[in-house]
């Protein structure tokens, strides 16, 4: 009988010191993910750095080739242009700012260019830039750009990296499946979970 009485005691207590803790800090403080929205600008300036892209000063007129259609209630902002010279593109992100709110930038659209021709190659949603980031992160792989454009072309056997992305909305969950294949060989297959 002692030892039920003891155990129940120390499970009292120990609830009662964790209510306590929480009390005061509490642990969803921890978790800023879950309590902030993440900084788009932030992560696309994390991926240009790291793959040797930099910023272009000089007066390039990409806005021709770069017009979002207005929608009401969206305000559009065009980023730096960015140059990755080892794979011969220019990045311009247009950020896109919802209920006028410019604080933090809600949804990103990154126009991809040929450096030499200036003409549009293909354009990144905030998912297909989320997995360019995710991959870069946490694989260190180069070219990803190139990757993410030769998955845009038809596959002719000499590719040398491919980036497939491939988003799946539905009514209770998002899931993005990224694979990164380089020699033709599948080196990244992995599936992200976001939760709004």
């Amino acid at each position: 009988m002692q030892i039920y009485e003891n155990s129940r005691r120390n499970f009292i207590s120990n609830i009662a010191f964790l209510s306590a803790g929480i009390m005061f800090k509490p642990a969803i403080n921890h978790l800023p993910s879950l309590m902030e929205p993440e900084d788009l600008q932030k992560k696309w300036e994390l991926f240009w750095k790291k793959s040797g892209g930099q910023k272009i000063y000089s007066l390039i007129d990409l806005q021709k080739n770069n017009i979002l259609s207005n929608t009401k209630g969206h305000v559009y902002n065009n980023g730096e242009v960015i140059c990755f010279s080892k794979e011969n593109i220019l990045a311009q992100p247009t950020w896109i700012y919802w209920k006028n709110n410019k604080t933090r930038p809600a949804d990103v659209v990154i126009s991809l260019f040929e450096k030499n021709s200036l003409k549009k190659i293909a354009r990144l949603n905030r998912f297909e830039a989320d997995a360019i980031y995710k991959v870069s992160k946490d694989y260190g792989s180069d070219n990803l750009l190139e990757a993410h454009c030769n998955n845009l072309k038809p596959a002719t056997g000499n590719t040398i990296a491919v980036l497939k992305n491939k988003l799946s909305v539905n009514k209770n969950s998002q899931v993005q499946q990224v694979s990164y294949y380089k020699n033709h060989s599948l080196v990244i297959d992995k599936k992200f979970i976001y939760h709004s």
